[in-house]
């Protein structure tokens, strides 16, 4: 299931781990030396989550096994096209279950996703099977959460300010959801415990009962950030000031155990009802149940006895650790995961890499539902997906850097000819078509805050996560198939229409005329335009907070913290001031003192690249002050852009405590438990807040392009195959039209036809076989269409079916043949330099020859994997006749193939012999 790769050394101390070998194992290597002397009859197993392109993996390391690290399945929805993938996981109190929330790290940026957008799964650790419990459920650090038992709970927020909860109970036995209970308030750190569920609600320690209704049973001190039911009661951390205490509630009483500083204590449960804490120690008191580990780096995972701890679970796609002068792609360093975990016997220290060959998906729905009230024909998004006028060309980081530069300085004015990038448009220069407009106060953006806005919105994509810098695509879109149930299919009246780099959403719908046909496929297309469009939409925001004088550190434009307000509104909106007394400012959602974010968090990225793995972690403007601050970095290893520049502490900005939005106004109280207890629009903030000095410790912008630099140069990755076929060679191309491509190639004459054939024809299935289509701007004559394998076994439910009808695909080549019946081909498939690594049949029809005869048809099987170059594979010699044609399905006799592995429809030839 999984190549392990590094063999790792026990070492003396963590502050030094050892350097793994090549060609091992990621366990340790000297058990006896370094665990415990029972440690091969052990049960002890950390279970931990971390996700990629790839999708969510989850890990196990067993001490009976040496903590040797193990993949258990990587859970994802194949068919979405979502870039990376988050979530959260929690073992059960008999250790037998796993259980993981998860979603596409997109989501984190919508609220919508954030508060009820996830998938739910049960992993069975000892048969590494994975279930899919339910989905819409909040992706938030705290969920799920598991007990003493095999129960555990989800959440679900409801309200643009999460003023009602559904508590979602599971058996993890079964795999299945047993109760769902709604609660009229923000409930949050759930746990589940021997005598009921508990949490936290309208700053108390609560009580839940089987109709959802609460009990309040103590008032903790301080805001609780990690809850853990055991078997002698409610072990609780919180913050409290500038420190972190322990609590613990048992027999009707909550009780202090002591403190610490505010980042150093961390709780985690462990089998048998007991506890964990973690971190500077020396001032907790011991109780029963309850192991104290004096550490003072911060961990990742604790296993289920506390004999193991996971400092790191790091992707390469997270951490961005390539070699010199190495370029991997998304999909070569998909699944390779860097570990650094403790054995708390001995203090020694592992350290590797985990590499998944393997992705197991979870497949939410055998029987794929029919219409039942779901919109699956008629798109909402104003700009259509797979047009091939509308082909996107995908820019690079100093592409996007350079026209952040420029335009945050108003000249982003750069000439766009008609037709250009193929869409029939006519001219225009980005700026002309989205000016920037004039700042409250004056001044203009700094650009850290627009690069840092288009890392955490996109990646520095505008189109497709499926392009690399140079290719063709789709356009990035939200949501273009409104898919936040995350089983795969259509329901476009669910639709997040964000396109872009900047993830334009207002105006992008059919019928909203914020902006004209014109301006919304230029946006979509071009990335220069983009980036205007959502800075002339940031710059807005800031307007409408300067005119309600709302203004951060005296509203000086120039400071990036003073941004903070404006990147809060640019994603949860603005609440005007209706002039009639009522609540209005900015939402509770993104207000740092929301306990949906953990108390004791640290600044984002601030401490490690390891944060954007948990980007749900922090509230939106946190996570752009984060960015400006900590520049992404590019698969070749370089920063994406220069960080801020600061006069104190280089680097670093005097970030708004927590509790900055927190008062009177909103009703907030800092000191609370749950700061806003009555979770209605009075959360909403609103006035003139200052907590810096500014020309210290706010931080401006540091460019790279200057006001009238040149746009940089494209790099690509891979290079199209431009060159025509030989000569005398009938070529059947993928579009009826080569010359429409954007990567420069020049075309041919049509000589045949090609068609697509999606999900059997099957109503609904043919529209949900759309959502696994894809064109890429590169292969021959750049561009090609792609998708996915996917096993042919029969559908359990209805066995007339294909389980995976709704992803088929069918492609058809039907050359235009000569009069000469009979005349023996050649056929050759042109296999493109990536999109493409399935093994896969094609199936060619002969014909029917003159005397009416049918020919039979032959089958030729063949890896798309071309090791990274374009190349024509000959498939066979065939006599072809009237009518011939060679198809080819992505259904292929693989009963493990999930989707994991692209399969490609791109140029073949057919030459006389």
């Amino acid at each position: 299931m999984i190549a392990l790769c590094g063999l790792v050394s026990p070492v003396q101390s963590a502050a030094e781990p050892a350097k793994p070998p090549a060609g091992g194992q990621v366990k340790f290597a000297q058990p006896d030396e370094v665990l415990d002397k029972d440690w091969r009859r052990s049960t002890d197993v950390l279970v931990t989550g971390v996700g990629d392109a790839g999708g969510f993996h989850v890990f196990a390391a067993r001490e009976r096994d040496a903590y040797q690290w193990s993949a258990l399945a990587t859970l994802h929805i194949p068919a979405l096209d979502l870039g990376l993938w988050t979530g959260h996981t929690c073992v059960t109190g008999s250790g037998r279950y796993a259980v993981a929330v998860f979603a596409p790290s997109m989501a984190t940026n919508k609220p919508k996703l954030m508060r009820a957008g996830a998938i739910a799964a049960v992993i069975d650790i000892d048969k590494g099977t994975a279930r899919m419990v339910t989905s819409r459920v909040a992706l938030v650090y705290f969920s799920p959460a598991c007990g003493p038992g095999d129960t555990a709970l989800l959440t679900r927020s409801i309200g643009a300010d999460e003023q009602e909860t559904e508590l979602i109970r599971v058996d993890a036995a079964e795999a299945k959801v047993v109760s769902t209970r709604k609660i009229a308030a923000q409930l949050t750190t759930p746990v589940p415990a021997p005598d009921g569920d508990y949490g936290i609600a309208g700053g108390a320690l609560v009580r839940v009962d089987h109709a959802g209704k609460l009990a309040e049973v103590a008032k903790p001190t301080g805001q609780p950030y990690a809850l853990n039911a055991t078997s002698n009661g409610i072990d609780l951390l919180s913050v409290s000031g500038t420190r972190a205490v322990a609590q613990r509630f048992s027999d009707g009483h909550l009780a202090v155990l002591g403190d610490a500083p505010v980042h150093a204590l961390q709780l985690f449960g462990l089998s048998g009802g007991r506890s964990l804490i973690v971190g500077e120690t020396s001032r907790i008191q011991a109780a029963p149940g309850l192991r104290k580990l004096a550490r003072s780096q911060r961990v990742r995972a604790a296993s289920t006895n506390g004999h193991l701890l996971a400092t790191s679970v790091l992707p390469d796609q997270i951490a961005y650790a390539v070699k010199a002068g190495v370029a991997p792609s998304e999909v070569g360093t998909a699944g390779r995961v860097g570990i650094t975990a403790e054995a708390t016997h001995s203090g020694r220290v592992m350290t590797g890499k985990v590499e998944v060959t393997k992705s197991a998906a979870v497949n939410p729905l055998d029987a794929v539902v029919g219409p039942q009230a779901r919109n699956y024909t008629t798109p909402t998004c104003a700009v259509l997906r797979n047009d091939i006028r509308r082909q996107v060309l995908q820019p690079t980081a100093a592409m996007v850097e350079w026209a952040a530069d420029r335009a945050v300085k108003r000249t982003l004015t750069v000439q766009r000819p008609a037709n250009y990038l193929k869409t029939g448009l006519p001219a225009y220069t980005p700026q002309g078509m989205f000016p920037l407009p004039a700042l409250y106060g004056g001044g203009t953006v700094p650009a850290q805050v627009e690069l840092a806005i288009l890392a955490q919105e996109s990646n520095f994509r505008q189109a497709t996560w499926r392009a690399r810098p140079g290719d063709g695509g789709n356009p990035l879109i939200g949501d273009y198939y409104g898919n936040e149930a995350g089983d795969g299919l259509i329901n476009y009246d669910n639709a997040d229409c964000g396109y872009g780099l900047s993830q334009v959403t207002d105006g992008m719908r059919v019928g909203q005329t914020r902006f004209t046909a014109t301006q919304q496929a230029v946006l979509t297309t071009d990335y220069t335009a983009n980036i205007a469009a959502g800075l002339q939409i940031l710059a807005s925001k800031w307007n409408e907070l300067g005119n309600a004088r709302m203004l951060v550190n005296g509203g000086d434009s120039q400071y990036v913290v003073n941004w903070f307000l404006a990147v809060w509104t640019y994603n949860s909106g603005f609440y005007p001031n209706r002039g009639d007394g009522s609540p209005w400012g900015v939402g509770w959602y993104n207000n740092p003192a929301n306990p949906r974010y953990p108390a004791n968090r640290t600044p984002f990225l601030r401490n490690s690249y390891e944060d954007a793995a948990r980007p749900g972690e922090w509230s939106y403007p946190e996570k752009i002050m984060g960015w400006a601050e900590t520049p992404q970095i590019t698969y070749f290893g370089n920063s994406s852009y220069p960080p801020v520049k600061t006069l104190s502490t280089p680097g670093f900005m005097d970030l708004p405590p927590r509790t900055q939005f927190c008062g009177q106004v909103n009703h907030c109280d800092p000191a609370a438990a749950n700061p806003c207890p009555a979770e209605t629009s009075v959360c909403w903030w609103n006035g003139t807040t200052t907590w810096s000095n500014c020309q210290l410790n706010c931080g401006t912008e540091n460019v790279t392009y200057g006001a009238q630099d040149a746009e940089p140069p494209m790099v690509r990755q891979y290079q199209p195959e431009c060159r025509g076929a030989w000569s005398g060679a009938i070529v059947v191309d993928d579009l009826p039209d080569s010359t429409v491509n954007i990567v420069d190639c020049p075309g041919e004459r049509r000589m045949g036809k090609f068609t697509l054939r999606l999900g059997g024809n099957i109503d609904p299935y043919y529209y949900d076989a759309q959502v696994d289509l894809h064109q890429l701007g590169a292969a021959y004559m750049g561009h090609m269409w792609f998708t996915h394998s996917y096993s042919d076994v029969r559908s359990t439910v209805d066995p007339r079916r294909y389980f995976y009808q709704h992803r088929q695909v069918v492609g058809t080549w039907t050359p235009d043949l000569p009069d000469f019946p009979g005349t023996r081909y050649r056929i050759l498939v042109h296999l493109p330099d990536h999109g493409g690594t399935s093994t896969v049949t094609y199936v060619v029809f002969p014909g029917v020859d003159g005397q009416g005869v049918v020919h039979n048809p032959r089958s030729f099987t063949i890896s798309q994997d071309t090791g990274g170059k374009n190349e024509w594979v000959v498939l066979g010699e065939v006599p072809l006749y009237r009518g011939a044609r060679v198809s080819m399905s992505n259904l292929v006799p693989d009963t493990n193939a999930d989707g994991s592995k692209n399969l490609a429809f791109d140029a073949m030839a057919f030459v006389a012999m």
